[in-house]
C-alpha cells in the first residue's frame, strides 16, 4: 500500500510539472516598438510606442492579460532636399500623443502565447487565436500562426537563451541570420504582434527595448522601456476604444468603452472624413473607398474629452 500511494505521489508530481503555470508575463513585461509606414512618396509615418500589461480578465474560460498602448507619432521625410507639392510631408501634422488605452489580451498556455482582439495580425475577428509557439528544436520549422502566416520561411537554426526575472527565455536564431530572433515569452524582433516577413506591406518594425519591472533585459540590460509620452496617465486606461482588423482593407469594427457622444474620422492631414452621433457601443466604420494610408477615430464624450485611435488602411 505504501509503494501504490508513492506511485500516486510522483505521478501528481510529474503531471504537475508538465502543467506548471506559465510566467510570460509576470513581472510588469514592457514592449517598446519602433514603426515605419509609407504614406507618400520618401514620406512616412513614424510611430514609437509600448505595449505593457495592467490587471486581469476572464473571457470564455480563458484568463488574460490586459494589454494597453500608449505612444506617439510624426511624419518624417525620408530624400534629400524639401517634399514636392503634394507630398505629405510638405506639410507635416504636429507630433500626435495617444494613450494609455486597452488594446487587446494576451495569455499563455505551455509554450504558446494565445491574443485575442489583436490588431496588425492576420487573425480572424476577435476571436481567441495564436501567436506564438515556443515549442522549438535545432531545425524545426516555424509553426503557421497569425503571426506568421508564411510558415515554410524560418528554420531554427541555433538556440541560446536570455536571463529576466521571469527565468532563462530561449532567443531562437531564424536561418542563420542575426534579423530573425525569436524570443520566448518576449516575441519577435519586430515587436509583439508585428508581423513577421514578407507580410509587412508598406510597414517596418523594430523591437527598440524589453523590460520587466523597470529593467530592460532586450536588446540589452539597461533601464526601463516604458515612454513618457506626454499626455496624462490615469487609473482609468480602459476608455480608449476598441478597434479590429487594424491595419484593414477599410473595415474596421468599433468597440466604445466609455460612452461619447460624437465619433469623427479624420485623414493625415486632418481633414474630417466621417462623423457619426453615438447611438451604439459598437459600430463598423467603412473607408474602403478612401486611399490607403493613416486615419485617426476621434471619440468625444459629453465634457469634450477627445479619445484617440490610428486606423491603418491598407
Amino acid at each position: 500500500m505504501k509503494h501504490f500511494y508513492k506511485f500516486i505521489f510522483i505521478f501528481c508530481l510529474s503531471f504537475v510539472g508538465k502543467t506548471q503555470i506559465n510566467t510570460y508575463f509576470n513581472n510588469s513585461p514592457c514592449w517598446r516598438t519602433q514603426s515605419m509606414c509609407a504614406i507618400g512618396q520618401t514620406c512616412y509615418t513614424v510611430n514609437v510606442y509600448n505595449y505593457f500589461t495592467n490587471g486581469d480578465t476572464l473571457i470564455n474560460g480563458y484568463q488574460y492579460k490586459k494589454v494597453y498602448k500608449k505612444g506617439y507619432s510624426y511624419a518624417q521625410y525620408g530624400a534629400p532636399g524639401p517634399p514636392s507639392q503634394g507630398n505629405p510631408c510638405l506639410s507635416p501634422p504636429p507630433t500626435y500623443f495617444y494613450g494609455p488605452g486597452l488594446s487587446f489580451f494576451i495569455r499563455s498556455a505551455g509554450k504558446k502565447i494565445y491574443g485575442r482582439n489583436v490588431p496588425l495580425t492576420f487573425s480572424s475577428g476577435g476571436g481567441d487565436t495564436l501567436l506564438y509557439d515556443f515549442d522549438l528544436h535545432m531545425g524545426d520549422t516555424l509553426p503557421n500562426t497569425c503571426i506568421n502566416p508564411s510558415s515554410s520561411i524560418f528554420k531554427v537554426t541555433a538556440i541560446d537563451s536570455i536571463n529576466t526575472l521571469n527565468g532563462w527565455m530561449k532567443q531562437f536564431k531564424l536561418n542563420n541570420s542575426t534579423n530573425y530572433d525569436l524570443i520566448e515569452g518576449m516575441g519577435y524582433k519586430n515587436g509583439l504582434i508585428e508581423l513577421m516577413p514578407p507580410n509587412v506591406m508598406s510597414c517596418g518594425w523594430n523591437l527598440q527595448c524589453y523590460s520587466q519591472d523597470n529593467t530592460a533585459y532586450y536588446p540589452s540590460t539597461s533601464v526601463s522601456c516604458m515612454l513618457t509620452t506626454g499626455v496624462q496617465e490615469n487609473s482609468n486606461m480602459a476608455q480608449k476604444p476598441l478597434v479590429y482588423p487594424n491595419p484593414s482593407n477599410g473595415i474596421y469594427k468599433i468597440y466604445l468603452l466609455e460612452n461619447a457622444t460624437k465619433i469623427e474620422i479624420h485623414n493625415i492631414t486632418g481633414q474630417l472624413i466621417q462623423s457619426y452621433l453615438q447611438q451604439s457601443n459598437t459600430y463598423e466604420i467603412d473607408l474602403s473607398k478612401e486611399s490607403s494610408g493613416i486615419y485617426i477615430l476621434n471619440c468625444i464624450d459629453k465634457q469634450g474629452t477627445i479619445r484617440s485611435v490610428k486606423l491603418i488602411k491598407n
